[in-house]
């Protein structure tokens, strides 16, 4: 699920100006996310399902070394004591 952001700054000077920013987010559920990273974190799964194909891309490649397993647990870790859930359960992650 995709939330689109946007922020409009106003700055005033000798002619106003409004600046509009767009900001892509990616709301991804907490559980489904950390367990999908624990158990197929080495293939990318975890990162595709968060909308991060480039990161997904990288770990499906080198999945054989198990360097990416080794990331996608410490990742889960991360996400488990730092990552807030909202009410739903859901946590959002910048779209880069």
């Amino acid at each position: 699920m995709k939330i689109l952001k946007l922020e409009i700054l106003v700055f005033t000077t000798n002619l106003s100006r409004i600046i509009v920013k767009e900001d892509l987010q990616m709301k991804v559920n907490k559980a489904i996310y950390v367990i999908v990273a624990l158990f197929l974190g080495g293939l990318g799964i975890h990162k595709f399902y968060a909308d991060k194909f480039g990161q997904g891309l990288f770990h499906l490649l080198f999945f054989w070394t198990g360097i990416p397993t080794i990331i996608s647990i410490i990742h889960a870790i991360f996400v488990i004591f730092t990552k807030k859930a909202d009410r739903d359960g859901y946590i959002i992650f910048p779209k880069n």
